[in-house]
């Protein structure tokens, strides 16, 4: 139970930093809401314990929540979840075990209309359709485990492995102003940074 705690919290603080879901929690009570979900999670995962609030359906029934932001919310568990170290398997199968509450969180919103959104998504800027800062820092964190098992190009970051918290960062900063995020990233350093890198 602990560790949901813990994983509640740091899901929280994920979900009030996206910029896809922040103002579903620009009034909440987050001290609030923590016992409540940890407690829902906790016996959804089949600990033995009583949740003691309101059915998701009533909680969620004026809030016209949509498969996408769903979507957003499992994302930060998952994330949460990475974070404290769980499985790959286990991970899945909490994910799985959530999927059961979409019905009862989205109600009657649940829509499907493919025009609508994408008419929402073009009028967001790539950064934002990537999910803020939070959707490209792990879509960099991706792309760089993925490169370091590519043969092609793994050799560039074998040699590099004791920087690769920094680089991850540098990357993702670099990213996030490309595609329209706040640029915490000097692009004058881009090529120094691959001068002995000899790519091609």
């Amino acid at each position: 139970e602990d560790g949901i705690g813990k994983l509640v919290v740091d899901m929280f603080n994920l979900l009030k930093e996206d910029p896809r879901v922040m103002h579903f929690f620009g009034g909440a009570k987050i001290t609030t809401l923590v016992p409540k979900v940890r407690e829902y999670l906790a016996l959804l995962f089949g600990g033995a314990v009583n949740y003691t609030g309101r059915p998701l359906d009533r909680i969620h029934s004026t809030m016209a929540i949509t498969d996408y932001e769903f979507d957003c919310f499992v994302g930060a568990l998952r994330q949460g979840m990475r974070g404290l170290g769980l499985d790959t398997q286990s991970t899945d199968e909490c994910i799985v075990l959530l999927e059961v509450l979409r019905p009862e969180v989205l109600g009657k919103q649940r829509s499907h209309n493919i025009k609508k959104a994408m008419q929402a998504i073009s009028a967001k800027t790539i950064y934002e359709r990537l999910g803020g800062q939070q959707g490209v820092t792990e879509m960099a964190e991706a792309m760089y485990t993925t490169a370091g098992t590519d043969p092609r190009v793994q050799s560039f970051f074998e040699r590099n492995k004791a920087r690769a918290t920094s680089m991850k960062k540098r990357i993702s900063a670099f990213m996030c102003g490309t595609f329209g995020g706040v640029s915490t990233y000097d692009r004058e350093d881009l090529r120094p940074a691959h001068y002995e890198a000899n790519i091609t």
